[in-house]
């Protein structure tokens, strides 16, 4: 056993273990839409103006697997594990770490901002009202922001 794996806990180890069934559950679910290029063509009167480039019960299974390693509480939480990583690793595990992260967190920084009735919605919020404000809780709050930008024709 390496020197870092020795300085996990056994409530750490099972943290990893989950997050990497987690990941892989995600990984199954984005595999056959990998290889798919998606492009729009806009301004064409002879094309739709929207369409679904995943089916709806393959992107509600995708999403599923995504909260694992999204939601905040969950023992998969991206967050969490890159912590016990970047303690429990070595110096170039650190690093790796410190990279995936600033990427995780630039995917939600992207300069979308919708505001709606004085309400503001990034990419972020607007994913996190979706999945827990319709989808996967009752969240009263959370379900009046999701009625607001359906009103809107963002979700």
């Amino acid at each position: 056993m390496s020197p870092e794996a020795s300085s996990l806990n056994e409530q750490d180890r099972s943290q990893l273990q989950l997050f990497r069934r987690a990941a892989g559950r995600l990984y199954d679910r984005v595999l056959p839409y990998a290889s798919h290029q998606f492009s729009a063509r806009l301004f064409r009167s002879d094309l739709p103006d929207e369409a679904d480039l995943i089916p709806e019960a393959d992107f509600i299974a995708l999403l599923v697997a995504f909260r694992l390693v999204y939601a905040h509480g969950e023992p998969t939480n991206f967050s969490r594990v890159a912590n016990v990583a970047y303690r429990a690793g070595s110096e170039e595990v650190r690093d790796l770490v410190v990279q995936v992260r600033d990427a995780w967190k630039e995917s939600f920084r992207r300069p979308i901002v919708f505001a709606i009735h004085d309400e503001h919605f990034d990419a972020e919020s607007i994913l996190h009202t979706w999945m827990n404000g319709e989808v996967f809780h009752q969240d009263a709050h959370l379900q009046r922001r999701a009625d607001l930008i359906r009103e809107e024709g963002v979700l």
